[in-house]
């Protein structure tokens, strides 16, 4: 939802562009193929208001996976051609995406809420949004995801989870030298003070025709923001609720 108002996907994109070299690792595929090369995995995903990256690897290569790891967020390149390039699979990530009938109806939420509210902004992206659009606007993608990268990722709003063989002591000592030097550079979080759905965007109906042959009712309503209740989960509590499938 932080995504600038004239390049909606910019923060999924960003997240696509940190696996594709850094000034330490400048080989696009060092990282997918240090991992592949010793037993593990990767992936990423971006929500509405977080980015995720993950990755296993055998236990006798965590430090060499952390090394290229915590590049992404000190010295990622960006380079012009791999961002003209990862376009493309961000836009094939979108087309995968149309026949999907859950992603149909998480954008129909979108476009049926508020149009002034971050909530409503196209979050995926395509080429049409991160390439096309911006080139007959004079942006430049590439400075636009380093200003991004520079403004939000930030080491006071990020967090980090490492799991290993080795003792605590001895995986806080790899992750400090590795990761100490991601800069503090004291940002405030978002936060959304207003609902996505006002008045007159509630107490309405939308039928979706479906692409598979399912038939489901959603019903949607507001709740104030549940964040800061996160150690007792009130929501879970409501949702189990709501969900109880028992007589009565």
């Amino acid at each position: 939802m932080s995504d600038p108002n004239q390049l909606p996907g910019l923060a999924h994109f960003c997240e696509h562009m940190l696996f594709l070299g850094t000034e330490k690792f400048p080989d696009e595929n060092e990282y997918s193929k240090f991992l592949s090369q010793h037993g593990g995995s990767f992936n990423a995903f971006t929500s509405s208001d977080h980015t995720n990256y993950y990755f296993d690897v055998s236990p006798d290569n965590l430090g060499g996976a952390l090394d290229r790891f915590s590049q992404f967020f000190l010295t990622p390149l960006f380079t012009e051609s791999a961002t003209d390039r990862e376009v493309n699979a961000v836009n094939s990530e979108h087309e995968k995406n149309i026949p999907n009938d859950t992603w149909r109806i998480n954008q129909i939420e979108k476009a049926t809420s508020d149009s002034k509210h971050d909530f409503s902004k196209f979050g995926t992206g395509n080429k049409e949004t991160l390439d096309t659009l911006p080139k007959e606007k004079g942006v430049s993608v590439r400075d636009s995801l380093l200003e991004f990268h520079s403004a939000w990722y930030s080491s006071n709003i990020m967090g980090l989870a490492v799991l290993g063989r080795e003792e605590l002591e001895t995986l806080q000592e790899m992750v400090v030298d590795r990761f100490t030097g991601v800069v503090d550079k004291s940002v405030v979080v978002p936060e959304w003070t207003t609902a996505p759905f006002t008045d007159d965007q509630c107490g309405s109906v939308t039928y979706i025709v479906p692409v598979k042959d399912i038939r489901n009712l959603n019903i949607t309503w507001g709740i104030p923001d549940l964040t800061s209740y996160y150690q007792s989960c009130p929501g879970s509590y409501l949702g189990h609720l709501i969900g109880h499938e028992g007589p009565g």
